[in-house]
């Protein structure tokens, strides 16, 4: 699957200069570069009925989440398969109180980084198909759970990397997202306003849509999406 990438307090730069956090983003890149068309639409029309690599507190299976209305549940399930596979923590609490242990106190995904020098990091990741208004908390939470603070942190990542995953507009159409999504364009201009909060650094990525098929009312369509042009 294609994206884009932003980079938000030099980011990149450093993922680039330090070899443990570069491995970690290798493994980002190979979970989106291993998403398929034709994954994306298996999952989309006959996804399986458990996750392979979560199970319940009671140790069964967990169920697969379902939905035809857009691309956003299959897309997150393979991201999901993907860096669970590479023993990624899903859904980890980022502080250790019981009072924040609720799902609202929860990373889709983090892990750390090997240790060098002495200093712990790693990567704090949201997955972030949800409403527009929600921007700010997906950029908050992984930005709460990768610095060092006055409260006990659950993640264990010390100073680390976040990064937030995000539909393109051209995904939102293709994959007949709500319209009220939050897309990648949109979540980039929050971070110049949102700068002096938004302590650590966090690689923002933009999926594409798929280059075979769109999806149009609730339906695969084979053929690319083509954006209308807008008159003059």
């Amino acid at each position: 699957m294609k994206y884009e990438v932003w980079s938000h307090r030099f980011a990149e730069d450093i993922i680039k200069a330090n070899q443990p956090l570069t491995s970690l983003w290798q493994e980002v890149i190979e979970v989106l570069a291993d998403i398929s068309d034709d994954a994306i639409i298996k999952e989309f029309q006959n996804p399986p009925e458990f996750m392979p690599h979560r199970r319940r507190k009671d140790d069964k299976p967990a169920k697969r989440p379902k939905s035809k209305k857009s691309l956003s549940v299959a897309l997150n399930n393979l991201i999901d398969d993907g860096l669970s596979a590479r023993s990624w923590i899903p859904q980890s609490a980022i502080f250790q109180a019981d009072e924040e242990s609720d799902k609202a106190w929860r990373l889709d995904f983090s892990k750390k980084a090997s240790e060098t020098k002495g200093e712990v990091s790693g990567f704090a990741v949201e997955v972030a198909f949800n409403h527009g208004e929600a921007i700010a908390w997906n950029l908050m939470k992984p930005s709460i759970a990768a610095e060092i603070n006055h409260v006990d942190v659950q993640t264990d990542i010390g100073v680390g990397i976040g990064v937030v995953i995000t539909a393109t507009e051209n995904l939102k159409k293709a994959g007949d997202f709500d319209n009220a999504v939050g897309t990648y364009e949109k979540v980039k201009r929050y971070l110049n306003p949102m700068f002096q909060k938004l302590t650590v650094p966090i690689i923002l990525v933009g999926l594409e849509a798929p280059e075979s098929f769109h999806v149009k009312n609730h339906e695969i369509v084979l053929g690319k999406f083509e954006p209308k042009s807008r008159s003059r």
